[in-house]
């Protein structure tokens, strides 16, 4: 079977390669949560919060924090609201020793209705120095949208799974997707696939909950992992159905479905 490549995902791959999507995320002597920040407002509302940085190094380390417009990046123009007028973190630089922990505040206010009309998106960045050679920068990702004014649409294009069985593992379900998005704003699908057998009875359910934020007009492709144990071989349903208006409160679910042959390895199958 020919694995679906990546593709239409440029200006995500650029942000993954200085941001990783997880709770916490450390970079060399750096470690930064959240990593994720997702803002539903309406407009002239704010909100307040907080950036734990942790100094992981064996050194004292200054850590200076820069605030960036990442539409640019992303879609090739940059936001007609400067990014400073609805993002701040404060204070913009500290001192950490080794091991020391600080809090930063955030402060997020969402523009007039006037401003307001689409998704922000900025890129935290974090840049200190362990040595007198080497500078490391480390971003996260802050998304603002507008509550209630969400436009809903994305499907999936492409869904394949397949058997996945690795020497001294437990075997595991392998789901190849491709997800569309034709909203007006970022989506962070969550869901599950259900395995039916042959006669259409539910016999697992696995969840699937890793999928990166897709950004309006993207496509997206990725494979998700899931064990599975105990799993008679044999012909089975694969049903892909994944929430994506969770976080804009509104009730928008995507769905597709797989032939799974759930069979023994190739090597088990040879006689001795």
């Amino acid at each position: 079977m020919r694995k679906p490549g990546y593709k239409g995902f440029a200006a995500l791959g650029i942000a993954i390669l200085i941001s990783f999507f997880m709770a916490g995320t450390a970079l060399a002597g750096l470690s930064v949560k959240p990593t994720v920040i997702e803002k539903v407002l309406n407009p002239g509302d704010t909100e307040e919060g907080i950036y734990e940085i942790t100094n992981m190094g064996e050194a004292k380390i200054e850590v200076t924090i820069q605030v960036e417009d990442w539409m640019e990046r992303l879609f090739g123009k940059k936001d007609a609201l400067e990014v400073g007028r609805w993002l701040t973190v404060e204070p913009n630089a500290v001192v950490l020793e080794p091991g020391q922990v600080a809090e930063l505040k955030y402060k997020v206010t969402a523009p007039a209705a006037k401003d307001f009309t689409n998704e922000k998106v900025a890129q935290v960045f974090f840049t200190y120095s362990e040595n007198m050679n080497l500078t490391s920068r480390l971003g996260v990702i802050f998304y603002l949208s507008p509550k209630k004014t969400a436009v809903m649409k994305a499907s999936i294009t492409q869904f394949l799974a397949q058997p996945d069985f690795k020497e001294g593992k437990d075997p595991s379900l392998l789901s190849y997707m491709t997800i569309q998005n034709d909203s007006n704003v970022h989506i962070r699908p969550r869901g599950v696939v259900t395995l039916l057998d042959q006669s259409g009875t539910p016999v697992r359910e696995l969840l699937v909950d890793t999928v990166p934020g897709i950004y309006p007009g993207k496509s997206f492709t990725w494979n998700h992992h899931n064990d599975v144990k105990d799993l008679p071989y044999g012909v089975y349903k694969a049903k892909l159905a994944l929430d994506y208006g969770y976080l804009y409160e509104q009730e928008a679910v995507m769905e597709a479905t797989a032939d799974l042959k759930w069979k023994k390895p190739e090597q088990e199958n040879k006689t001795t």
